[in-house]
């Protein structure tokens, strides 16, 4: 079972005070992907993920669920997104361990984040250890601010950062340093796409 992400929501709801032109899907079911993730230019989930390091074709992103048992027709499996094709710049993945998986000899860590960058994904923003609810919807408010300014999505991750340790709060690795960037790092071309999100 999950717990609640009482912080999802907050997370979501700020980034779009930033970006106002984005979608929020809440309480977002599997077909909702399905559906609409080839349309836009920036994804960003803000949910559960879970890693099989022993089998990777069963690591999973998590959709709503009708209750606190799991719902398997709600999980967003790594082949779900193999058969994915997106046109995305950018994918964050505001979740735990996305970044993990099993090493394959010749291919390399059989990642959610993996398979997000073999659909099509430009960039990635992934996790690399359980990340906190609440630091993390603060982090990622920082890290669309910085975005918003023009930065490269490497120095926007940074300086996010930066600003979350200057605050004095919290300030300990696990809170701020488990996600890192993947891929294409040059800022946002807004000319192009730059205000069509969707926000799960």
């Amino acid at each position: 079972s999950f717990a609640p992400l009482k912080y999802s929501q907050e997370e979501v709801k700020n980034i779009l005070d930033i970006l106002p032109n984005g979608q929020m899907i809440a309480d977002a079911k599997k077909q909702d992907f399905q559906n609409l993730a080839s349309d836009f230019a920036i994804l960003h989930f803000s949910a559960h993920a879970m890693v099989n390091s022993e089998n990777p074709d069963y690591s999973f992103i998590a959709f709503s669920q009708k209750n606190k048992e799991i719902d398997e027709s709600e999980l967003l499996f790594i082949n779900d997104i193999y058969a994915s094709t997106l046109l995305a710049e950018m994918v964050v993945l505001s979740a735990c361990e996305t970044g993990l998986g099993k090493i394959e000899k010749g291919e390399g860590v059989m990642s959610l984040a993996r398979a997000f960058t073999y659909a099509g994904a430009k960039s990635i923003i992934t996790s690399l250890w359980r990340v906190n609810d609440r630091k993390t919807a603060e982090l990622m408010t920082y890290f669309y601010e910085y975005l918003q300014e023009g930065q490269s999505k490497d120095k926007a991750l940074f300086l996010s950062k930066q600003k979350f340790i200057e605050k004095g709060i919290d300030i300990h690795p696990y809170y701020w340093a488990g996600f890192v960037p993947i891929g294409n790092m040059s800022p946002i071309e807004k000319s192009n796409n730059w205000w069509m999100y969707l926000m799960i």
